[in-house]
C-alpha cells in the first residue's frame, strides 16, 4: 500500500507529501468505516478474540523496529492524522504537543517492549484511563484514534505496510483500548 496521488490520467501513483491529498481522507474513512463494521459485528468487545497470536507479536516487534529505524516520529505523525481528520479533538489535548508526543511514544514504545507480557502493560493503560476520564471521551473517538494510528503506520512503512501488519496492530490497538475504556 503505497501513499501518494493517483493519477488517473495514465494511472499511475506520484509520490506525495503528507496531508496533502484527498486520498489520505479516503484512507482514513476506510478504515473508520472497517472498525465500525467490526465494531458492529461484535469483534472487537469480546476478549477473547483480542489475545494475539505468536506471529502477531512478532509483526508488531518488527514493524515498529522499522518505524525506529525511519527515525520518523510515530506520534507527530499519529496526531497529524488524527487532528487532520476530526480537528474537533484537538481541544481534548490540553498538554504541549511535545510533551503530548512525549507520553504517546512512551505508551507505545512500552506497549511493543511488553507485548508478550500484556500483564505488565496493564497498570499503566490503567493510570491512562484514570487521566482520561472526565474528559468527554466515547467509544467513536478510540476507533478514531486506531484509524488515525493505523494511517500513521501506513504512512511511515509506505510499500513495506502490509495488511498483516494493519491487522496484527489493530488487534492490538483493540486490546489496549479495552483495558483505558474500563477505567473512563
Amino acid at each position: 500500500a503505497y501513499l501518494g496521488v493517483v493519477n488517473y490520467t495514465n494511472r499511475q501513483i506520484e509520490p506525495n507529501t503528507f496531508g496533502q491529498a484527498a486520498w489520505y481522507k479516503t484512507a482514513l474513512f476506510k478504515n473508520l468505516a472497517a472498525s465500525a463494521q467490526r465494531l458492529i459485528q461484535g469483534v472487537i468487545s469480546i476478549n477473547a478474540q483480542l489475545h494475539l497470536t505468536e506471529h502477531e507479536k512478532q509483526i508488531i516487534i518488527a514493524s515498529f523496529k522499522l518505524i525506529k529505524e525511519r527515525k520518523t516520529s510515530l506520534a507527530k505523525r499519529f496526531y497529524e492524522c488524527l487532528f487532520e481528520f476530526s480537528p474537533l479533538l484537538k481541544p481534548m489535548f490540553t498538554q504541549p504537543f511535545e510533551l503530548q508526543q512525549k507520553h504517546f511514544d512512551k505508551v507505545i514504545s512500552d506497549a511493543v517492549n511488553n507485548v508478550n507480557q500484556f500483564d505488565n502493560l496493564l497498570p499503566e493503560l490503567q493510570e491512562l484511563g484514570d487521566k482520561h476520564r472526565g474528559k468527554g471521551i466515547i467509544d467513536e473517538h478510540f476507533i478514531l484514534v486506531k484509524s488515525a494510528f493505523l494511517l500513521a503506520l501506513q504512512n511511515i512503512l509506505n510499500i513495506q505496510y502490509t495488511e498483516d501488519i494493519g491487522n496484527a496492530w489493530g488487534k492490538y490497538i483493540d486490546q489496549i483500548s479495552n483495558v483505558i475504556k474500563q477505567r473512563i
